[in-house]
Order: C-alpha cells, then structure tokens, then sequence
C-alpha cells in the first residue's frame, strides 16, 4: 500500500510540473528545444487539420489542447525536432515516477516490471532520435511540419504502445505465458513503428495516409484497452 501512495503522489507531483512546463511555455525557451515548433496561425488552418495536429500532432493533454491557440489565433506546432525532445522530456517524467517507488519499496516482480518499463522508453526514445539522425529527410517534417511525418508516426504509435507494455509488464514478470505472448506482440509492434518508413516503401501501406492513420487510433486504444482488462486477469 504504501507504494501505490507514493506512486500516486509522484504522479500527481511530477504530473503537475509537467503541465506547468507546457502551459507556461516554459518547455519552448530551453536551449535544446531551439527550432523545434513553428509558429501558425489558426486562418490558415482547414478545421479538419486543426483537429488532428492539436490532437495527435501536438499530442497534448485532452484538457489543454482547447488552450494551444492564443488569444490572436497562434499555435505552437511541433515540428520532429519538438516531438523528439518531448519524446525525451517524458522519459524523464517516467524515470521521475517510477525510481523512487523502485529503490524505497523494492518488489521483486514489480522493480523487474517498472524497470523494464522505464529502459523500454530510453530505447524507443534513442531509436527514434536515431532514425531522425540517420535516414534522410524523407522521414521528417523540419521543413513542412504541418504534415504527419514517419517520426510523428513512430512517436505518437510507440506511446500507446509503452503504456500497453506498462500494463502488462506486472503479470508478464510474474512469468504468466500469455502475458509473454502480449509483450512479445507490444515489442512487435512498436519495432515495425520504428521502421515504418521502410516497411511502407516495401509493401506501400500508405501509413500516412489521414483516414489511415485515425483507423489505427481506435485500434490501438481497443488494444490497450485489452492489455488493461487482461492485465487485471492476469495478475
């Protein structure tokens, strides 16, 4: 019990600091985050692609994305610069919520679950960081970040994915065999998420596409959804 205490006091702490850092705009004058968003205006957005960038591009909080535009119509839109160093920030937000709970009430199983957790987020965020560096400007968006690139695809994909793998982490080090089979589709997924610009080029998916994109939403919220339930079960 007291764990579960701490663990919902850090979230609710760090959670806080976290909304501050964007609401504030705190987030956008640190040195590294230098031209990672550009600065858009609301007339010259279709409402369609207001809706979708405020919420998958921007990938903000429900309760503030009502509040990206300012009171003359502007919107910090990220660009895959923006979206990588927030990939970052929030593996640090992870590491902030989890490691106490790790070194002060140590759990054989679940120190083993939220480790794994937290070294599957620094991974997926220095893959991605990797892919940005490495492959061309195919991939991103610097340039036009109006558009959904393959890095946004990976970023936004693989967050829903780490948070299925956190609920089904707990049963899986518990050594429960269809909670192995889940994590071993969840590191699947989020391995063709990576390399989704190579696997589009080969068998064009089209991944891009806006419809698409929306469809494999709602699919990998269901997904989750499932882990939830299953990992409740499975405990």
């Amino acid at each position: 019990m007291n764990w579960i205490l701490l663990f919902l006091f850090n979230i609710l702490f760090w959670g806080i600091i976290f909304i501050l850092l964007i609401e504030k705009g705190i987030v956008y004058k640190l040195p590294l985050f230098n031209s990672g968003y550009t600065i858009v205006n609301r007339k010259d957005l279709e409402n369609d692609d207001v809706d979708f960038m405020i919420y998958h591009k921007n990938n903000s909080l429900s309760f503030l994305r009502k509040r990206q535009f300012d009171e003359n119509g502007y919107m910090k839109l990220l660009n895959d610069k923006g979206i990588i160093f927030f990939k970052f920030i929030e593996a640090l937000f992870y590491f902030l919520i989890f490691a106490p709970c790790i070194i002060l009430f140590p759990n054989i199983f679940l120190t083993n679950a939220f480790i794994a957790f937290i070294l599957i987020i620094v991974y997926d965020a220095f893959m991605i960081l990797l892919r940005f560096r490495l492959s061309d400007e195919s991939i991103s968006n610097i340039k036009t970040p109006k558009k959904f690139s393959y890095i946004g695809y990976m970023v936004y994909f693989n967050r829903i994915n780490e948070i299925a793998s956190l609920f089904i982490l707990i049963p899986c080090c518990k050594g429960n065999y269809l909670a192995i089979i889940l994590f071993i589709v969840v590191l699947t997924k989020m391995h063709f998420n990576l390399f989704a610009d190579i696997f589009d080029k080969h068998f064009n998916l089209k991944l891009l596409n806006e419809k698409l994109i929306k469809k494999l939403i709602q699919i990998e919220k269901y997904f989750t959804l499932l882990t939830l339930l299953l990992s409740f079960n499975l405990i």
